[in-house]
């Protein structure tokens, strides 16, 4: 295989009306695709096709409901037949026992584990292992819900990688969103976020990485618009006990093996969300237990390993302030504060029990599996050297 760059694009599905029967922490979605409607892939394949370099394109498609595996790869195989110009590959559950089955018989049982359809993290390691057996020396992330509007969006995210920054290597880098909404008005952020501003402080970011130079360090790194290069994605992988924010989660893994990310504020693409979202609280809940987790992860690593230590303002102020000690009392103080706002709704009860759901049962989540990473990711590089010489045609499907 050529080593033509591949972008990879994870697209998420659930049950009718986006109702999923799952209760599991680690499916639980943002804005899965209803498998009764058409969903957004299509529209963002479309906006691939007059792109200028030389690329291919691998879906991973993953699916809440198990009984509905066969249906929804029957119609996204449909959906990408429409795309037979494009240099197409799909990866999904009859791709995935070949690819475990071909790791059974090379005595590598273990290994499996490195291959999942469960979880934005084992999501994105798959973006990193499907460009390696395709032979690729960059990934580019992009997500379902996106739109590439620059034809030359490929030179700008290969722009500066494998070059330096700061004296500093650069083998992986964010790009940023934008919006068709017009701008408006900055509103007054709601007061039960007083002690939990997350929208706010990632403005801050996104706000310095818009005014300042094309190329700057950054906090923040959007899985939706990143570039890996291979002598970094075949040394640190994405951590599949990360339920949400894995992106940022992968910047913080590199610079704890001394890899650091760049931001470049020309290298953009349109996000165009669904309406169909998670709920605050669904989100909210997923929100506890990944910085209660990543907290406990840092300082884990910090105490525990001999990996690279660096000032958690490095981090800041998104996601570094939802990374310290009071974690926990802030969102004690942002559950209270919505129940309050929602005294008067049903939704009070569901605030409240927030408390048990969404900080003990987190704090128990952190503790138990705060190291487990660690693990995973020290046999991550030979996982990777093992796999690089499979042949694309035993665990991908070529599309045309």
């Amino acid at each position: 295989m050529s080593e033509k760059v591949t972008i990879c694009i994870p697209t998420y599905w659930t049950a009718e009306a986006g109702q999923s029967k799952s209760t599991q922490l680690l499916n639980a979605y943002d804005h899965p695709t209803p498998i009764d409607t058409s969903g957004t892939l299509e529209r963002c394949l479309n906006s691939l096709v007059d792109l200028k370099g030389d690329f291919r394109v691998a879906i991973i498609g993953t699916m809440t409901e198990p009984e509905l595996h066969d249906r929804f790869q029957k119609k996204l195989k449909n959906i990408l037949d429409k795309f037979r110009g494009l240099d197409l590959y799909w990866f999904s559950y009859n791709e995935l026992t070949a690819f475990h089955k071909l790791l059974e018989q090379k005595g590598a049982h273990y290994q499996k584990k490195y291959v999942s359809l469960e979880g934005y993290s084992s999501i994105r390691n798959l973006c990193l292992i499907l460009p390696h057996i395709l032979g690729s020396k960059v990934a580019f992330l992009v997500d379902d819900d996106e739109v590439v509007t620059d034809k030359d969006i490929i030179a700008k995210a290969l722009y500066n990688v494998g070059g330096t920054f700061d004296e500093e290597p650069v083998l992986a880098k964010t790009g940023l969103y934008v919006s068709e909404k017009k701008p408006e008005t900055k509103l007054k952020k709601p007061w039960r976020e007083t002690y939990w501003p997350k929208s706010r402080t990632m403005e801050e970011v996104f706000t310095k990485a818009k005014e300042g130079p094309r190329i700057s360090h950054t906090p923040i790194a959007l899985g939706g618009a990143m570039v890996v290069h291979r002598d970094l994605f075949t040394k640190v992988s994405f951590d599949p006990w990360m339920l949400r924010g894995e992106d940022i989660d992968y910047l913080i893994n590199c610079k704890l093996h001394g890899y650091q990310f760049v931001s470049d504020n020309e290298f953009t693409v349109l996000h165009l969300a669904p309406t169909h979202l998670a709920s605050r609280l669904s989100k909210m809940r997923q929100d506890i237990y990944r910085f209660v987790y990543a907290k406990e992860k840092l300082q884990y690593a910090f105490e525990q390993t001999n990996l690279h230590r660096f000032d958690i303002e490095e981090l800041d102020p998104y996601p570094g302030l939802f990374m310290r000690k009071n974690v926990g009392r802030r969102a004690f103080s942002y559950i209270i504060l919505s129940a309050v706002k929602d005294i008067y709704r049903t939704e009070v009860f569901s605030n409240l029990a927030l408390i048990n759901e969404g900080i003990i049962k987190a704090k128990r989540y952190a503790r138990k599996n705060k190291a487990r990473w660690f693990g995973f990711q020290r046999l991550w590089p030979n996982f990777m050297e093992e796999i690089k010489e499979v042949e694309f045609e035993k665990v991908l499907t070529k599309i045309g």
